[in-house]
């Protein structure tokens, strides 16, 4: 009974908090108190409750009734130091006598979210999961959980102070046209099932229903604005939400000979079609008449729904969390009684980035030019698969009826996205990550701590000095490249066509990013 209110009261405190992850654009290697400090080495040994997300399969490795509550805290650090200085601003919408800051070169930014949730400067990621052969005497085993892995966030707090125009002698923030802020939350329940098909071979699988909200804030460029000035902005933001995100996963576990253990897990992709509401504050040079150009769209075809106001338009984001595949093989010793006391694991991964690239924006509203609404704005960030290759492992020292266990790990991701195309708002660098963690057992209990680093570094990004404005446009000689094959972001372009969309990178500049996590959990056999 003891052991009931004290799961019950953790599982209440963790349950109060909002389902909050905060990451980059791919996953931190390793989710959970024992995944984490293996540095994510852990789809063969898969023997807690997280295997409900890293192999149902090896669900089959538990008995009776076991519940796992775990958290992640993860602070990610980014700086961005764009390069060159600010134009100044002549055309005849512009300013009389340009703008006061032109010639400043850009000021240093940095992104100061720690996510909705957090401990001090670290973001809370938890994971609930509960095991159970539910005392019947069948070769399955049954799980019921809830995680917010760190793949599906992009916490973004980079000036998001800013306000349209509101200061004519102050300059705009330089990576208004990336992000200004942005909240990004996933949340799974998910019902699992394991099953030992034979002594050597178990299988499993997962299903989710998933839930996701969106909020941000960005500048696009109202019409063409080599120049940036801010006349010719418009700030969006936008919150929106899917409730019905669903997603699955299955895994296999085989022993091919004694001590040796290969495992392989399967997630599925996860399309988020939020919609919501999108507020646009407009800048000076695009009223027409000292009228809004914008007008919500009430008829016809509606991307986002009825209901758009011109206080608060009808919009919608479709995004995807990538499908993932991974295969790991490991080697553990036994005492004298039969209890495994160390191994060894290497794990694959392969993240299908490439299909998960664009974000696309899309607002029911109109403008006198364009009858049909504005064309959906694609967010393009040049991504391709990645693969992450990670060793961990553990080893186990007996104190009498207890337990003191090690673990230690190391792990590299490919890059997700080349240098010319790394952003504010994804995480597209390749990294390193070094963890351990330390574990304490006693009759009935676990309870793990752990710590690690992910190294990042720091990339340039060097577009050759191409900063084109109106007597040289494009980047390839007076011409701009077709949008399929550019190399760099552009700012968005709402009432433009995707294929028109004006070519003028913003994203040249010194990056500097990394992460620091630390983990927790309880475990409970009853």
């Amino acid at each position: 009974m003891k052991k009931c209110i004290a799961l019950a009261t953790l599982l209440t405190a963790v349950l109060a908090l909002p389902q909050h992850s905060n990451a980059g654009g791919t996953a931190i290697p390793g989710y959970g108190s024992q995944a984490q400090p293996r540095a994510g080495a852990f789809v063969a040994k898969a023997d807690d409750p997280s295997a409900i997300y890293h192999n149902p399969a090896g669900l089959v490795k538990m008995s009776g009734t076991v519940i796992q509550l775990g958290i992640n805290l993860i602070n990610f650090s980014q700086t961005f130091q764009r390069s060159g200085s600010y134009d100044d601003c002549t055309g005849a919408k512009c300013p009389v006598g340009g703008v006061p800051y032109a010639g400043q070169p850009y000021p240093k930014t940095e992104n100061t979210s720690h996510g909705a949730v957090h401990v001090g400067d670290y973001a809370v990621v938890p994971l609930i999961s509960v095991v159970s052969d539910l005392g019947l005497d069948l070769p399955m085993v049954f799980a019921a959980g809830v995680f917010a892995p760190s793949v599906g966030s992009a916490d973004r707090d980079i000036d998001s102070d800013y306000i349209l125009q509101s200061d004519p002698n102050s300059p705009p923030p330089p990576g208004r046209y990336d992000i200004l802020k942005q909240e990004v939350a996933v949340l799974f329940p998910s019902l699992a099932v394991g099953y030992k098909v034979s002594e050597k071979l178990s299988l499993g699988a997962r299903i989710s229903w998933g839930f996701g909200s969106l909020k941000g804030v960005s500048s696009t460029w109202g019409e063409r604005n080599y120049e940036e000035w801010e006349g010719l902005d418009a700030v969006f933001a936008v919150d929106a939400s899917d409730s019905f995100v669903p997603a699955f996963g299955v895994g296999a576990l085989y022993q091919p000979r004694p001590n040796v253990e290969l495992g392989f897990n399967y997630r599925s992709a996860a399309s988020l079609h939020t919609k919501g509401t999108g507020v646009p504050t407009t800048g000076t040079g695009l009223l027409l008449g000292g009228v809004e150009p914008l007008s919500p769209k009430v008829s016809g075809s509606l991307s986002c729904g009825p209901g758009g106001t011109i206080a608060a338009f009808a919009a919608c984001v479709e995004l995807e969390l990538p499908r993932m595949a991974s295969l790991g093989g490991r080697y553990y010793w036994e005492d004298g009684k039969g209890r495994e006391m160390a191994d060894i694991e290497f794990d694959v991964q392969w993240e299908n980035w490439s299909n998960a690239s664009n974000l696309v924006n899309l607002v029911d509203a109109t403008t006198p030019a364009a009858i049909e609404g504005i064309p959906p704005s694609v967010i393009r960030h040049g991504f391709k698969d990645v693969f992450s290759f990670r060793l961990g492992g553990s080893y186990s020292i007996p104190l009498g009826k207890n337990t003191l266990g090690f673990r230690a790990g190391l792990a590299y991701d490919t890059e997700t996205a080349e240098t010319s195309w790394t952003r504010l708002d994804q995480d597209g660098f390749a990294r390193t990550t070094a963890a351990l963690g330390l574990a304490f057992e006693v009759p009935g209990w676990r309870f793990e701590l752990s710590g690690g680093t992910v190294l990042e570094g720091t990339r340039v990004v060097d577009h050759g000095g191409c900063n084109p404005d109106d007597s040289n446009i494009g980047c390839s000689g007076n011409m701009e490249d077709p949008v399929a094959n550019r190399n760099a972001p552009d700012p968005a372009q709402p009432t433009n066509e995707g294929r028109f969309q004006t070519q003028s990178p913003f994203n040249a500049g010194t990056y500097e990013q990394g992460y620091l996590f630390l983990g927790g959990g309880v475990t409970a056999w009853f």
